[in-house]
């Protein structure tokens, strides 16, 4: 039986207070095998972070950059989001090579910094 990547997230958050944490991460483990589910381990990860952030009320914010940042401009992103939002901000970035500047998204909105999105407003501009 497949397990969405969901509910692995809600069992592996709310079994970090277990002392039994050795054996509940076998058990995830060994599930994931039996449901032959390894290569949706982005998606819970995915999940995992959602679902932490929103038990400790945090909002989430991915940002997609060339390179990893460093936590000094990850301190500074969060800050302003954190302004901009009136939350706590729970981040991650994520390092992809195609991008040029940063796209950031929270709480369902997308803002994004890309050379490729501002060369398209430009555009948009002189047309």
């Amino acid at each position: 039986m497949k397990i969405k990547a969901k509910i692995y997230a809600k069992t592996l958050i709310d079994s970090l207070s277990s002392d039994n944490l050795e054996i509940i991460s076998q058990n995830f483990w060994k599930n994931l095998q039996k449901n032959k589910q390894y290569r949706e381990m982005p998606k819970i990860l995915k999940a995992l972070d959602e679902e932490f952030a929103q038990k400790n009320n945090f909002l989430l914010a991915y940002i997609y950059s060339a390179e990893k940042l460093e936590q000094t401009q990850i301190s500074e992103i969060e800050n302003k989001l954190k302004s901009k939002f009136g939350q706590n901000i729970l981040i991650k970035n994520i390092v992809k090579i195609n991008i040029t500047g940063l796209i950031i998204e929270v709480d369902q909105q997308i803002l994004d910094f890309s050379l490729e999105n501002k060369i398209k407003r430009l555009k948009q501009a002189i047309l």
